[in-house]
């Protein structure tokens, strides 16, 4: 199956919200990939933007793709079995269809799959029933987090061997067989369309896949969606053209 989704990280309070509901209606299968982590800040939006961006959600209608990426405090949580996400965002969670742990190639105790459960089903009681994809970094440091989630929620993997430096690897490595892959690692507007097709040749025909891109769509540090613009049209005439 092809690609099917494109994943623009780093969105924060600079970050004009209706640019990117129009752009999600220009571009259907961008996903809008939110971090969340201790404070606020370059790359991380507050609270209040959140409650913006899930209520510009709902008022477009539209299916609009976004997911949320644990870091720092939000992450020490779920692997300790809980999580108070719910006390800050409310209803806001369910505008969430994926969920990504950013863990960046730091090594997890044996323990940690059975709490990272633990915390997603306390996470979906208090959300009275939010059941959203778990997102498990694929970094050769903790391949195996998944296994325990998988027994109760849908779970995906995302491959960055640069664990999040925005570092192109020498050669990507192959899709898992098991469940769905995605890949990130130094992609922007000056080398997607020759990179898309390395990536690819390393998918199997059984599942869709998507690729995620942060650090090259940014100038100054600040999210650029001229750059995001560039980047989605080069993924949809590829998509197009690998039909």
């Amino acid at each position: 199956m092809p690609l099917n989704c494109v994943t623009i990280t780093g969105a924060d309070d600079r970050t004009n919200v209706q640019d990117l509901i129009e752009l999600s209606k220009e571009f259907p299968f961008v996903e809008w990939g939110i971090l969340i982590g201790t404070s606020t800040g370059q790359r991380f939006p507050s609270y209040n933007w959140i409650h913006e961006l899930a209520e510009a959600k709902v008022e477009s209608g539209l299916n609009i793709n976004l997911s949320l990426h644990l870091c720092g405090g939000h992450l020490r949580e779920v692997t300790s079995g809980r999580s108070y996400l719910h006390d800050h965002l409310g209803n806001s969670m369910f505008v969430f269809q994926r969920v990504q742990l950013n863990f960046h190639g730091e090594k997890q105790g044996p323990d940690c799959s059975e709490k990272i459960l633990n915390a997603f089903c306390k996470i979906e009681r208090n959300c009275f029933g939010w059941d959203p994809t778990i997102i498990f970094q694929l970094d050769g440091v903790n391949y195996w987090l998944y296994e325990a989630a998988e027994r109760r929620f849908a779970v995906c993997g995302l491959f960055d061997r640069s664990h999040g430096a925005g570092v192109v690897p020498n050669e990507w490595p192959k899709a898992r067989t098991d469940i769905q892959t995605g890949w990130a690692g130094g992609l922007g507007p000056d080398n997607l369309a020759e990179e898309l097709p390395k990536i690819d040749s390393q998918a199997l025909s059984a599942m869709n896949y998507w690729i995620d891109m942060e650090t090259q769509v940014r100038t100054d540090e600040v999210l650029d969606l001229e750059k995001v613009s560039q980047c989605l049209k080069i993924a949809g005439e590829f998509m197009a053209f690998t039909k």
